[in-house]
């Protein structure tokens, strides 16, 4: 059950009645006056109130762990109810004695000790509070030595080393750490996961405890419950180019660009002949040097030479060649259909009566041209072939 912050008209406006019989100028005032007096002792209730572990109907960084499901790797044998994995995440941290009955306690004699807590989906995190267990002794209370070298990770999934190491302490001095930890992590997920070890092949400082244990009053994970909004009070957008709308919580940065977008908040499109995920691919041969689409990499104008495809990186197949691919080698090729997929030029030259690089100008045709010419001069007694011309010709030096 959700904790709601409620505040009361009649405490401001001492228990005035407002009717429609009051002259319209009084009521506007009275009405002014509630209003700005609510919006003043909410903004203090929201800076007075103390969460300890209870969600809040505002809209601000809240203790997403509070009564969430939880898990650990050793249970103490004999009170594995009381001193059990959910202890703490209750919200109760006032008697962090094993007797209190608000702290873990896990067994003894183990060289690994792991504590999880499951947010039931994936949330914008801000920082996370850790009350160890102190047995109610002055600082750093009387635990510390099994509290020293813990890690504290934030997962997708429930093992802790496919996710993220936001914090290992390794200090090495006696009487640290202290059995109260703020832990700044903004980043996203869904396991928080608690992990402290003993291994029998390394050297530990001397205060340090023989085996791991995790024996938490409280861990507390503050951020905001909805993916796609950052801020204190949660009530700013990610901005719109963020992967999956997921942002840095505190600042609103990207932590990721969806295709096409960079920056810290994805506000700028890909550099030229760039284009996709973190801008990372390479634009294709686009027609002219073009670059492409910044998002999928599309050229706009076509492809250029030797090239096929949206994206233009797809060579041409056998038997095509030229700006997209859409013209055919020639069947009087060498090799009938095979070219150069950029000129054109046939491979093996060209077939018996057949000339040019493409193999696309026959000795008929050029006879073709000639006797055209001729018969544009009007002159169609000129001779018609290559052969006659040179005839003629030499006939024509001799007059």
């Amino acid at each position: 059950m959700k904790s709601v912050i409620r505040v009361s008209t009649e405490k401001i406006v001492g228990r005035a009645v407002v009717k429609t019989a009051y002259r319209p100028d009084v009521v506007t005032n009275l009405l002014e006056n509630v209003r700005e007096n609510v919006t003043e002792e909410l903004e203090d209730v929201m800076e007075d109130v103390s969460q300890d572990g209870k969600e809040y109907d505002v809209n601000r960084v809240q203790n997403l762990a509070f009564g969430k499901p939880t898990w650990q790797e050793n249970y103490f044998p004999i009170r594995p109810i009381e001193w059990g994995a959910a202890k703490a995440v209750d919200g109760e941290y006032s008697n962090r004695s094993a007797m209190g009955n608000q702290c873990t306690i896990s067994g003894n004699g183990e060289k690994t000790a792991t504590w999880g807590v499951d947010l039931e989906s994936v949330v914008s995190i801000s920082f996370i509070n850790i009350y160890y267990r102190t047995d109610n002794m002055p600082s750093p209370g009387a635990y510390y030595g099994r509290f020293a070298g813990f890690f504290l990770y934030v997962s997708n999934t429930t093992y802790k080393n496919d996710g993220y190491l936001c914090f290992h302490e390794i200090q090495t001095v006696d009487g640290t750490p202290t059995e109260n930890q703020t832990i700044n992590c903004t980043v996203h997920g869904r396991y928080v996961i608690y992990y402290n070890e003993r291994k029998p092949d390394v050297t530990y400082p001397s205060y340090y405890s023989q085996f791991a244990y995790n024996e938490l009053c409280e861990l507390e994970v503050y951020g905001c419950p909805d993916e796609g909004y950052y801020g204190e009070y949660c009530n700013q957008s990610c901005p719109e180019n963020c992967h999956n709308q997921i942002c840095n919580i505190t600042t609103g940065n990207c932590i990721n660009c969806t295709a096409g977008y960079q920056g810290p908040k994805c506000s700028q499109v890909c550099d030229e002949h760039t284009y996709g995920l973190e801008c990372s691919l390479s634009c294709g041969n686009c027609s002219d040097g073009d670059t492409c689409h910044h998002v999928n990499g599309t050229c706009l104008k076509g492809c250029s030479e030797g090239v096929e495809g949206e994206a233009c990186q797809k060579e041409c197949s056998p038997g095509y060649y030229g700006k997209g691919c859409i013209h055919e080698c020639s069947v009087n090729c060498g090799v009938p259909r095979r070219c150069n997929r950029f000129t054109g030029e046939c491979e093996g030259g060209c077939q018996s009566g057949w000339k040019e690089k493409q193999c696309d100008m026959s000795p008929r045709s050029s006879d073709d041209k000639i006797t055209s010419t001729y018969a544009e001069l009007g002159d169609l007694d000129k001779p018609s072939t290559y052969d006659e011309l040179h005839v003629y010709a030499k006939a024509d030096e001799k007059m």
